[in-house]
């Protein structure tokens, strides 16, 4: 229909983008298959044109924190953290419209491990206690909501807010329910 525009991220004319997993008012998200990488748990690509006007793409990477044989041991900020989560700004002049399905070739000199070329330093890492790799999926996938839905923003600016939504969340996950505060 003329006068309309698609959602933000949404497939345009002559693009192969699926549909997004997470839809929501101030953004669209995708979550990436993480086959072939003993920590990774899940991640998502997000377009998120208000978070920054610069870079409005941005990738979030959950990992656990169990010992891995082959990998060096997880550095834990927090004592008794089982999760991370971590977000990064795509690099619009090397990945100007990431495609969920077309994960780009990992450039050894900057990112061997992550396809989607990113700036650093990072927009958030935070490190949480939850008790299973299930809520910490949950927990992820409810941060990612809350960027497409416009409550928080995945960029740098919200560091703070953020790490405070997910202490608490996993604190609520961990007790069955609101602590007392």
């Amino acid at each position: 229909m003329e006068g309309t525009s698609a959602p933000a991220g949404a497939p345009g004319p002559g693009t192969t983008r699926r549909n997004p997993d997470v839809l929501g008012a101030a953004g669209n998200a995708w979550r990436l298959k993480t086959e072939g990488h003993p920590t990774t748990l899940a991640q998502w690509i997000a377009h998120v044109p208000s978070a920054h006007p610069f870079w409005p793409w941005c990738l979030v990477t959950l990992i656990h924190l169990r010992e891995v044989e082959g990998f060096p041991p997880a550095v834990k900020t927090k004592p008794g953290a089982t999760h991370e989560i971590m977000i990064f700004a795509i690099d619009p002049e090397r990945c100007p419209e990431p495609d969920p399905e077309r994960c780009p070739e990992p450039d050894p000199d900057r990112d061997p491990e992550l396809g989607f070329p990113y700036l650093t330093p990072a927009n958030l890492v935070d490190q949480f206690l939850v008790k299973s790799d299930e809520d910490a999926l949950k927990l992820v996938k409810g941060l990612v909501k809350g960027f497409c839905a416009g409550l928080r923003t995945p960029d740098s600016d919200g560091w703070t807010q953020n790490c405070e939504v997910i202490g608490n969340t996993a604190e609520h996950m961990r007790l069955g329910g609101h602590p007392d505060r």
